[in-house]
């Protein structure tokens, strides 16, 4: 009885593949926000809304980055 290697095959070639640009800009999204949530809780005197607000805007930067300034090409 034969069998197909066909699912392994495909996961090997992916783990081989490299990281490209946009997997790192979607990687980097979340830590801005995480750091202004840790700054606001570590420093006490900043309210945790505005360094989740601080995080939201440079969060937005790289996902405008990522979509017009370094869009894919198609």
């Amino acid at each position: 009885m034969a069998t197909s290697n066909h699912s392994s095959d495909s996961a090997r070639e992916y783990a081989n593949q490299s990281l490209s640009r946009y997997d790192l800009l979607l990687a980097a999204v979340p830590v801005p926000l995480v750091t202004g949530v840790a700054a606001a809780g570590t420093l006490g005197t900043l309210p945790v809304a505005n360094g989740l607000g601080a995080g939201a805007l440079v969060s937005m930067l790289i996902v405008l980055y990522g979509m017009f300034f370094a869009a894919p090409d198609a």
